[in-house]
């Protein structure tokens, strides 16, 4: 099997911590609020992170918030009959998700800020909490620029229409894309069943 790229593996970075970041509770002015925590401001949990990790505190905030967003596609695929074919935003597949938290570790190690490193985030993590500060406009706009996708509810959550496309880049936009006409606040789990795969 080819290796993935690295533009491949930014791509879907970018995704996942776009939406990570847009998934944080409790925050000013509010986001989607999908997962208990406020890493990213500067003037809240950000500056917790701050001070345990000064050097690397944005990295670290957003592996976290990532890390919530995993966990709860992770709790999603358990009420998945068919949990081993189950790829999600957070949970692409198991050979995909290694090697993005290897890059992930890479670009924290490299030292420069995420911005930089990822330069389609949505957002800057910096000491200014303006610069984090969310944008729903901007955010729906985002969405509407990844590939069109249509789901179905289902008890493990929004379930993708039709065949999952194979490449994971595709596959993961379109689920991020079924969260543009989400509105309730708990996370809808976007998903897809991948038939035939080989993980």
């Amino acid at each position: 099997m080819p290796p993935i790229a690295t533009s491949t593996l930014d791509a879907l970075l970018t995704v996942q911590l776009n939406l990570a970041w847009a998934g944080e509770h409790d925050c000013e002015p509010a986001r989607r609020g999908w997962w208990k925590a406020n890493l990213s401001d500067p003037e809240a949990g950000g500056y917790f992170v701050k001070t345990l990790a000064p050097r690397t505190w944005a990295w670290s905030a957003l592996i976290a918030l990532r890390e919530a967003g995993r966990r709860a596609d992770v709790a999603a695929a358990g009420e998945d009959r068919r949990s081993d074919r189950f790829s999600s935003i957070f949970r692409i597949d198991p050979r995909t998700d290694q090697r993005l938290d290897e890059r992930l570790r890479d670009l924290r190690a490299e030292g420069k800020a995420p911005h930089d490193a990822l330069p389609d985030l949505l957002f800057s993590l910096t000491d200014d909490p303006d610069d984090s500060a969310f944008d729903e406009a901007t955010f729906t706009g985002w969405l509407d620029s990844l590939p069109p996708a249509t789901g179905t509810p289902t008890p493990a959550g929004l379930r993708l229409q039709g065949a999952a496309p194979a490449d994971p880049l595709l596959r993961t936009q379109k689920l991020a894309r079924l969260l543009r006409t989400w509105d309730e606040p708990a996370w809808p789990a976007p998903h897809a069943v991948v038939e035939g795969s080989s993980w």
